[in-house]
């Protein structure tokens, strides 16, 4: 069940009671405090919890963060993770709490004042950004494109072409398919900005893709994970739009192919709603 912002406030505040670095860490630990924390804070962003909750998860946070800092300035072991991981864990959560909190508060306005400000803390405008594509409000099409130019921080790019899946009246695969001709080469781009291209086209439907993925049967990556396989990705595309089941590079024969695509199918299914958020801090 997914964790309530309401549950992950009580972790919080069983966290603040701990008066230990040691302490604190067995408590993180036993509470999973930055796995539940995103967890609430996604389910916030889908509109769970009303302004009170995430205002005091926001403050909560706050108050964590400063005992974490009085408990790291030690030299010991829990001092030290405290300060080197904890911190920062407890900083991204707070980021996105905040930006949960602005959306509850201004709506759609504040997330854009917020994103534009670059004044902001960059995690919190990327999560007021992340707020904003999951509404995909059909008036933000233009918006998102100006995220697409390089010019931008890695993370609105690829939230932005996540975006572009809810627009398919706009007929996007065009700007999708120049994207990913524009990171072939470069294999670091590719490999982050590559599979989101791919789910996005694969989710539009658009056959002016297809000629891209028969290239990818043969000619793309090719990794364990159905995520970030370029040659499962054209697999199931290409069988998404044609209905067939084409040669490739990765499997031998046809049977092994199909078993794999069984596998994979509910993978890209499962995504096709689903932002992947993006670790910044």
């Amino acid at each position: 069940m997914p964790v309530s912002p309401c549950e992950f406030a009580e972790d919080l505040r069983a966290f603040l009671s701990i008066r230990s670095p040691e302490g604190m860490l067995r408590t993180w630990d036993q509470l999973r405090v930055d796995l539940r924390g995103r967890d609430a804070l996604s389910s916030a962003r889908r509109g769970v919890g009303g302004e009170p909750v995430l205002q005091e998860i926001d403050q909560l946070l706050q108050k964590s963060m400063s005992r974490v800092a009085e408990f790291s300035r030690g030299q010991t072991p829990a001092s030290i993770c405290l300060r080197t991981f904890r911190y920062v864990e407890l900083e991204r959560l707070q980021c996105a709490a905040s930006a949960a909190l602005v959306d509850r508060r201004y709506g759609a306005a504040g997330l854009h004042w917020l994103i534009e400000n670059e004044e902001a803390p960059l995690a919190r405008r990327y999560f007021a950004f992340l707020c904003l594509s999951e509404r995909h409000h059909p008036d933000d099409w233009e918006f998102f494109c100006g995220y697409l130019a390089r010019k931008h921080h890695h993370s609105f790019v690829a939230t932005a072409i996540e975006s572009l899946r809810y627009y398919p009246e706009r007929e996007p695969s065009e700007i999708l398919l120049d994207m990913f001709q524009a990171v072939r080469a470069d294999s670091d781009l590719r490999r982050f900005f590559g599979p989101r291209i791919l789910q996005t086209l694969y989710v539009l439907e658009d056959e002016i893709a297809e000629a891209l993925f028969s290239d990818l049967l043969v000619a793309g990556h090719t990794e364990a994970d159905p995520v970030v396989c370029e040659i499962m990705r054209a697999i199931a595309t290409i069988y998404r739009l044609t209905g067939e089941i084409r040669d490739n590079s990765k499997f031998s024969d046809r049977q092994s192919t199909l078993d794999a695509l069984a596998v994979a199918t509910p993978v890209y299914d499962g995504l096709r709603s689903r932002f992947i958020p993006i670790r910044i801090l």
